[in-house]
């Protein structure tokens, strides 16, 4: 894993997503255009990304180990909300944003940036171990995460059931059965497959990077609490988890993604789900912005410092 090849591949997807910013900018990408490219690559391309990493690659990990992948995400994510209760009481962060606060620091950007980059650093196959490292995110940000949010509304949030059955989740499901059960995939349906999910990387990038474009620069800089949320999210956050998780998980990848999943940005739905939640929508803008936009600094700095 050279450092080299990490610093190139921030750069690419930094160019994609400036792309999306001059995209918005432009009006050749609107909010009707971006909500349903969103939705193209969450339900279409994000799920072929899972799909044809068993179809078109041969994942090393047993179904054991691929069991005991989840256990290790769900202490993972028990770690980081220890170090979320931490931040947000040492901050003395109001009420009213503290849930927010609390998730933007526990849930990072998965599917839309961690995919992308834990198949560039680790081979294909990682994406389907990612899938299911990410079942706990799935499960977690509809209930935890929502309360956490709802409580700076003062009402009781109404959880939604349905979403914890979305396309991500199912896909990494069918993916398991396809592996665990050895079912032969016709070759054009994997190659069909495999070039849905290649869409991934570029649509993720100009989603992120038009929904960065229609923020205001001015705003987004003057909330001080962010430069804080920033480091503890993109560096504190990734070093705790690989210190911890080494102790007991010897293989190398892993502790690699874990380390990598663990160091990601703001998840784009806080946004979602703070204007459907009543949480603050403006705040929860302004961390996925900062958040992804130095995401190209500190994710070759935690690799080469922590993995290489």
């Amino acid at each position: 894993m050279e450092i080299s090849s990490i610093i190139n591949l921030m750069l690419i997807l930094l160019i994609l997503l400036l792309v999306g910013v001059f995209a918005r900018k432009t009006g050749v990408i609107n909010d009707q255009a971006n909500k349903h490219l969103t939705r193209i690559v969450v339900v279409l391309a994000q799920s072929a990304m899972i799909l044809a990493a068993v179809m078109n690659a041969e994942p090393s990990l047993t179904g054991l180990e691929l069991l005991g992948l989840v256990g290790i995400s769900f202490v993972a994510y028990a770690i980081m909300l220890v170090v979320v209760v931490l931040f947000t009481w040492v901050l003395r962060i109001k009420p009213g944003d503290r849930g927010v606060f609390q998730f933007m620091a526990l849930f990072g950007n998965v599917g839309f940036m961690g995919f992308p980059i834990v198949a560039s650093l680790f081979g294909d196959a990682a994406v389907f171990y990612a899938s299911l490292f990410n079942i706990p995110f799935n499960l977690l940000t509809y209930s935890l995460g929502v309360m956490m949010i709802s409580s700076g509304s003062g009402k009781k949030a109404r959880i939604n059931f349905k979403q914890f059955l979305n396309a991500p989740l199912i896909s990494a499901v069918v993916a398991v059965l396809i592996f665990v059960l050895k079912i032969p995939i016709p070759k054009p349906i994997a190659g069909a497959t495999e070039l849905l999910g290649d869409m991934v990387v570029p649509a993720a990038m100009l989603v992120i990077g038009s929904s960065l474009g229609n923020m205001s620069l001015k705003e987004v800089f003057g909330d001080w609490r962010l430069y804080v949320l920033a480091p503890v999210k993109l560096i504190l956050m990734p070093v705790i988890i690989w210190a911890i998780l080494r102790i007991f998980v010897t293989n190398p990848l892993i502790l690699g993604m874990a380390t990598v999943l663990a160091s990601m940005p703001v998840a784009a739905n806080s946004t979602l789900l703070c204007i459907e939640y009543k949480g603050n929508e403006a705040l929860a803008s302004k961390g996925v912005f900062i958040t992804t936009v130095l995401l190209v600094l500190t994710i070759p700095l935690t690799v080469y410092l922590l993995l290489v």
